[in-house]
C-alpha cells in the first residue's frame, strides 16, 4: 500500500509558490528584515524550481553591506547565465541605502524568472 500511495504523491503536479514583489520598508533606509525575507524566500523557489544552485544573501547591521547587492546580482548573473535567452538586468545599488532602482531591478527581474518558470512548466 505504502508504494501506491508513494507513487500517486509522485504523479502530482509540483506546487509552485507565486514569486514575490518585494519591497524595503526599513525606517532607517538599510534592508528590512522583511525585505531580506521576502528575497531570499524567491531565491529558495527559484532554486527548487530550476535546479540552480543560488546563495542565500544576508545583510550584517543597519546600513546595507556592498556583499548584500552584489549577492543578489550574483544570483541573478546565474540565472541569466542558464538562461541566456531571457533579458535580466544587472542590478547596481548606489548609495548606503537600498535604492528604489535597486529595489525596482530585483522585482523585474523576479518576474523574468517567474516567467521562465511559467514557460518551462508548459514544455511538454
Amino acid at each position: 500500500m505504502k508504494r501506491l500511495v508513494i507513487l500517486l504523491s509522485l504523479s502530482l503536479p509540483a506546487f509552485s509558490a507565486p514569486i514575490l514583489s518585494c519591497f524595503n520598508n526599513s525606517p532607517t533606509g538599510g534592508v528590512g528584515f522583511s525585505y531580506e525575507n521576502c528575497v531570499n524566500r524567491n531565491f529558495r523557489e527559484i532554486r527548487y524550481q530550476l535546479n540552480l544552485r543560488l546563495d542565500t544573501c544576508t545583510n550584517w547591521g543597519t546600513q546595507v553591506n556592498p556583499s548584500y547587492p552584489y549577492c543578489i546580482d550574483r544570483n541573478f548573473r546565474e540565472i541569466r547565465r542558464e538562461f541566456p535567452s531571457y533579458f535580466m538586468r544587472s542590478c547596481t545599488n548606489y548609495g548606503p541605502n537600498l535604492s528604489w532602482f535597486f529595489q525596482n531591478c530585483v522585482n523585474d527581474n523576479f518576474r523574468t524568472a517567474e516567467r521562465i518558470i511559467r514557460e518551462l512548466d508548459l514544455e511538454p
